[in-house]
């Protein structure tokens, strides 16, 4: 009886011990402010590990797309920077050393890209700490104190470099800035100094995104546009489109066999939201075997127009010889002009430029029924006895008030009649179920359903949009989809670029055939990536993209 209410005794202290103890802060409210980005993840070891063992990792080292990438200016700029830690450290910060550092849930905050000034913070066993390579070498760095907190840095004398770190409970700091390190000391001994998680911007940006991902990306999108580095290096080259958000939020989720991306992106000032109903209609209509895919909507309508001219309504001013035909031999005596006369088509007329009038006629068609959503989609396939690839094009427009389709046919031909024709023979237009075919060696089809207007290539893509797809209800202020087949389309993309690249190309050239060699490497890198694809949903205060990456089976 005594031993059991001593038991009970001791379990209630224990308890109540607990109870008493503070909960662990979250890192971001033990970062200093200032960072133009901040990236959490939920367990950085594993991340880590999964990366290191993925077959994606060994396969992008081996490609041709990061031998070039070996070359690049600013692989060279970062390899310098390793170079001077290794210096400043004694070690070489690499793989195994971020491995030996790395823990569970884990921060890193970067101030200045230029420079690389970061600090990074992970919560790690004191047993594994002790066992890293970074606090084996503490001997060789100068011992100093910070709000009572002892920590290590050293400089490298030549380039400047500093590199401090500490160890203190379950975490473990280290920086770049030495200032970054002693205010996250600060924070950690609780003195009553700014963090980056008292903040307004950042505040927000966590109000307004909800739970965090396996990763989360939170960027000060104002500042960091105005960074040369950032200007310089930033692969999208789309910096104008971003001024208008003030800070971006990005979190990166995984289930099963997909991952999801979700961006939040913050305006600096608001729009009015898009109510955009109409996208759920033509979603329906986005067949399975097409390649790209794109809806959007409130487009302009002479956007849309110039779209359905370059995609369906550009001839080429010279034709093609028959696939079946070899080359006629022409005897070296033969004198029929010079050399640069040989590729010209003699019994062809030429091309003639598509006269302003006959232009602005589809223009004025959409004007008169402007577009309130607009659908393209290309499909690929094998043609020519499967040498060559095959490519199809349709676009789905919808209105507010049905199409006139007899006006829409009128309006088609005549803006191909210039470049098919000198006598108004072969635009005629013959109707087969519904879909309207045009008389002529050029392939055209149409079909208006009410509001909406379809236009393809051929006969046949229209057929592969008779039957929604799409059955689950868009979320609400949808503005945008995409999406692309990533899987079915390597192989034939690698095999056409060879035919394009490989004539011209120079053997004796360091650098490999860029779309061929260089980003066909890339694409099989992710040999697991099947399909991506992207929505858009307009707030006015907000743009939230969700971002899928399916993978295959």
């Amino acid at each position: 009886m005594k031993f059991r209410l001593l038991t009970a005794v001791a379990v209630s202290a224990v308890a109540i011990w607990l109870t008493a103890q503070p909960a662990s802060k979250p890192l971001a409210a033990l970062t200093p402010p200032g960072a133009l980005l901040y990236l959490e993840a939920k367990n950085l070891q594993a991340l880590l590990t999964e990366w290191n063992s993925s077959p994606e990792k060994r396969a992008w080292l081996q490609s041709a797309n990061y031998q070039v990438f070996t070359r690049s200016r600013l692989f060279l700029r970062l390899k310098e920077v390793y170079e001077d830690y290794t210096r400043a450290l004694g070690v070489a910060p690499d793989m195994e050393l971020l491995a030996s550092v790395a823990g569970a849930e884990s921060a890193i905050a970067l101030y200045d890209i230029q420079n690389l000034e970061f600090l990074y913070l992970t919560r790690l066993s004191s047993a594994r700490a002790i066992q890293s390579m970074l606090w084996k070498l503490r001997g060789n760095f100068s011992e100093r104190l910070a709000s009572g907190l002892s920590y290590y840095v050293k400089t490298q004398g030549a380039s400047q470099r500093t590199a401090a770190f500490a160890l203190h409970g379950d975490l473990f700091f280290a920086a770049t800035r030495e200032q970054a390190l002693t205010a996250a000391l600060a924070l950690y001994s609780g003195a009553p100094v700014p963090a980056l998680a008292s903040e307004p911007w950042f505040r927000e940006a966590l109000q307004q995104s909800g739970a965090a991902g396996d990763l989360r990306l939170v960027a000060r999108m104002e500042r960091l546009v105005r960074t040369p580095a950032f200007r310089s290096y930033w692969i999208q080259r789309n910096v104008q489109a971003l001024r208008e958000f003030h800070t971006t939020v990005s979190d990166l989720r995984r289930q099963g066999g997909e991952f999801r991306e979700e961006r939040l992106l913050l305006r600096s000032e608001a729009k009015k939201p898009v109510e955009s109903a109409v996208l759920d209609e033509l979603a329906s209509l986005i067949s399975p075997r097409a390649t790209v895919y794109r809806a959007w909507a409130g487009p302009d309508p002479e956007e849309a127009a110039r779209w359905i001219g370059a995609r369906l309504l550009s001839v080429r001013g010279e034709p093609s010889a028959p696939p079946g035909l070899a080359p006629e031999f022409v005897s070296p005596s033969t004198v029929a002009g010079d050399e640069s006369d040989l590729e010209t088509w003699l019994d062809t007329a030429a091309a003639e430029d598509l006269p302003a009038s006959r232009e602005n006629g589809l223009r004025n068609l959409l004007v008169k029924n402007p577009p309130l959503a607009l659908l393209t989609l290309y499909f690929e396939g094998p043609s020519g006895g499967g040498v060559f690839l095959g490519h199809d094009a349709a676009v789905v427009l919808r209105a507010a008030s049905p199409w006139d389709g007899e006006s829409v046919r009128r309006t088609l031909a005549e803006n191909l009649a210039p470049r098919l024709t000198t006598s108004g023979f072969g635009l005629n237009w013959q109707e087969q179920q519904g879909v309207w075919k045009l008389d002529a060696l050029y392939p055209l089809a149409m079909q208006t359903r009410g509001p909406l207007l379809l236009i393809a290539s051929r006969a046949e893509v229209l057929g592969n949009l008779a039957s929604a797809s799409r059955t689950t209800p868009l979320p609400p202020h949808t503005t945008y989809l995409a999406g692309f087949r990533l899987a079915s389309q390597v192989d034939r993309f690698e095999r056409m670029m060879r035919f394009i690249e490989f004539p011209g190309w120079d053997a004796t050239s360091s650098e490999p055939p860029f779309f061929s060699a260089n980003l066909a490497s890339l694409a099989r890198s992710l040999q697991r990536l099947d399909t991506v694809s992207i929505q858009h949903q307009d707030h006015g205060v907000s743009l939230r993209e969700l971002v899928y990456y399916r993978l295959s089976p």
